[in-house]
């Protein structure tokens, strides 16, 4: 009997501001916003570790294209997989890039480049929209050394102009909250360095124009990290991943969806599983989803490995529809 009245941090939500103001951005927010918050939706994440990934294995580098052209095939639509996100860099390769709507094949997203000031991240968000992205992701950890002791190690006031520039481009924020490079962790050093951020994030999010409403955040789950020596149980994990929702997650933020924090698949899909079910049990009315890079890429590089592109694809679609699975109650243990 775990659950308790979810807390909404302290401060107004400036909800008036969005009645007027950039309604055709709030309606192209909406339709992705739909999408979105369909059960079980899942992203998959080409980020830096798939580039890593491909050269350790020595796997030649279109692989990663061709994985990417595979996950965003409009005719093969599929409820396991909803959208990819990948840098500007991995889209390069792509020519044309065709990026299907919302409502047939898979939704883009692209990671925002924030750079030094509000004209770079205009740049980037222009640059999302031209390949047709519905989505982007904000991420701006600060490396040890670069904040006090104690402050939050995400540069909340940066992620917070940038997801209300976002937003009036039309565009959906996913706010990427990552452990600051803590492999060895235990489930509580975790959660409070998880809590800090999340709260000074959403305290920076009341200072700008921006609906907690329409956005995602994408966090880890509250677990040790990969090298620790810690061991605990899927239902714990979930209770300490529920727990920290309800502490520092405003109910109005439009989904949550989970990265795999270097943890492979068969472990993150148990978590999953736990999550899923115990948030159903509860009665609660939260979005949440998965948005993996090397839980999915692994077992589909290994795929490359033995069988090329066509084993890749399958193991990778395999990987996807079990994460799916995980996420949905009533398909979770069948």
């Amino acid at each position: 009997m775990r659950r308790v009245s979810p807390v909404q941090p302290p401060g107004r939500v400036r909800t008036h501001f969005f009645r007027s103001a950039y309604r055709p951005a709030m309606d192209r927010l909406d339709r992705t916003l739909a999408a979105i918050r369909r059960p079980g939706f899942g992203v998959l994440v080409f980020d830096d570790y798939a580039d890593a990934a491909l050269r350790e294995r020595g796997i030649r580098a279109d692989a990663a294209t061709d994985l990417f052209e595979f996950a965003v095939d409009a005719s093969t639509p599929r409820a396991s997989l909803g959208g990819v996100l990948a840098s500007a860099g991995q889209l390069e390769p792509l020519h044309p890039l065709m990026a299907p709507p919302p409502d047939r094949g898979t939704m883009l997203g692209v990671r925002l480049t924030l750079g030094n000031g509000t004209s770079d991240t205009d740049r980037s968000l222009t640059d999302a929209r031209r390949v047709g992205a519905s989505f982007v992701e904000i991420r701006a950890n600060r490396r040890p050394g670069q904040f006090p002791r104690g402050e939050a190690h995400v540069d909340a006031r940066a992620v917070a102009g940038a997801a209300a520039l976002a937003q009036g481009a039309g565009l959906v924020p996913v706010i990427t909250v990552a452990l600051p490079g803590m492999p060895g962790s235990a489930t509580g050093v975790t959660r409070a360095v998880i809590v800090n951020a999340l709260r000074a994030i959403f305290l920076a999010l009341e200072d700008v124009p921006c609906d907690p409403g329409r956005l995602v955040l994408r966090m880890p789950l509250i677990s040790p990290g990969p090298r620790s020596t810690q061991s605990i149980a899927a239902s714990s994990v979930a209770s300490h991943t529920l727990d920290v929702l309800d502490e520092a997650v405003p109910t109005a933020v439009a989904a949550t969806w989970f990265l795999s924090a270097g943890h492979p698949l068969a472990t993150v899909r148990d978590h999953l599983v736990a999550v899923s079910t115990l948030s159903a049990g509860c009665g609660q009315d939260r979005h949440l989803g998965f948005a993996l890079g090397r839980a999915l890429l692994e077992p589909a590089l290994e795929g490359w490995t033995r069988g090329g592109s066509a084993r890749a694809r399958q193991q990778l679609a395999a990987a996807c529809e079990s994460a799916h699975r995980a996420m949905v109650p009533a398909l979770a243990s069948s």
